[in-house]
């Protein structure tokens, strides 16, 4: 039997416990729950162009037409409207310290501040700005020439490479050039590697503290980072640069896992997805010796398929399957952990 003097307290806890539970209800009902995207050009959605005979609302999504990333499909299928409660800035080339200066922008706060979700797909960046400025150096090709600049796909720039590598006699021997470490231009491309890893492994702590300072309950999903480089085993010519990369994007994803407790996010494991992945249409194009022949023979868009590191429209599929299959497995009660 309750007590007169223990009437009171419990009555008091009760109503803070009903007020918790309420209060989220009540600002939802007022305010539309709302997804927001950060990232870089994966994020964004590069290369996710629909097939033909794929559904009309492919086509007709708003979301960077023609390109339906992962993050678009995510938006479409849970009915987050692009501009209204679906705000993608994810942006193609940012990497984490591109992702700081974004958490500081007035609007892009607003908005993760509002989000009840919100997605990061980041990392690649660290590793493929080094490589591209290598790679499209070797044939004498600035990325930062000023005529590539709005150019988001690569396209223009990859066109320039094709026709660079088909006047090359021997463009296998040029690339492998990055594989000598005795060459100094192949050591100052594999210092650039290490440098953007550990910048990721500086930063990516700072910008996970900053998205939780803006919202500490929302759910967050963080995207691991795939390994684009295939190789035919451990005799391939490029075989010592896809273990490099394995090793970098190692410790990539290590230190997204070792602070998913700490700022209570869940990661999405693409990295193992496309590892495995065996089906025939392929989650990645990007395959340097097919690039590189296709070049030679003047087959500029296939050169230019077999050049992009991106996932298809397929890869993107996949990444949105793995982030709903996350999602549904994660108990609500989660966001609301030790805060």
């Amino acid at each position: 039997m309750l007590s007169k003097k223990s009437l009171p307290l419990r009555v008091l806890l009760l109503g803070l416990v009903l007020g918790l539970l309420l209060t989220p209800l009540a600002v939802g009902a007022a305010t539309p729950p709302t997804f927001v995207a950060l990232g870089d050009s994966t994020g964004y959605g590069l290369s996710a162009i629909p097939p033909p005979g794929s559904p009309p609302e492919f086509y007709t999504s708003g979301f960077n037409p023609p390109l339906f990333g992962f993050n678009d499909q995510f938006a479409l299928a849970n009915g987050f409207v692009a501009g209204t409660t679906y705000f993608n800035y994810a942006y193609p080339g940012d990497k984490t310290g591109d992702l700081l200066t974004d958490l500081a922008d007035a609007t892009v706060q607003a908005k993760v501040r509002g989000a009840r979700i919100l997605t990061v797909n980041m990392g690649g960046n660290h590793l493929l700005g080094p490589a591209i400025a290598a790679i499209f150096g070797l044939w004498g090709i600035d990325p930062e020439d000023p005529k590539y600049e709005g150019d988001l796909d690569g396209s223009l720039m990859l066109a320039d490479l094709a026709a660079a590598i088909a006047l090359d006699p021997d463009p296998e021997a040029t690339f492998m050039r990055l594989t000598d470490l005795t060459d100094p231009y192949a050591l100052a491309f594999h210092k650039a590697l290490l440098a953007g890893t550990a910048d990721f492994v500086k930063q990516w702590p700072k910008a996970c503290a900053m998205i939780r300072s803006l919202n500490r309950r929302g759910e967050l999903y963080v995207n691991t980072l795939y390994n684009p480089i295939r190789v035919s085993g451990k005799t391939d010519p490029l075989y010592p640069v896809y273990v490099e990369f394995e090793a970098l994007v190692g410790t990539i994803n290590a230190t997204i896992r070792s602070y998913a407790l700490a700022y209570r996010y869940r990661v999405v494991d693409v990295y193992t997805a496309f590892r495995n992945w065996t089906e025939p249409v392929p989650v990645l194009t990007f395959h340097v010796p097919s690039a590189i022949q296709a070049a030679r023979l003047g087959q500029v868009a296939e050169a230019i398929l077999y050049a992009d590191p991106h996932p298809t429209f397929v890869g993107h599929q996949v990444m949105f399957g793995l982030l709903t299959q996350v999602r549904a497995g994660t108990p609500s009660w989660y966001w609301w952990l030790f805060w």
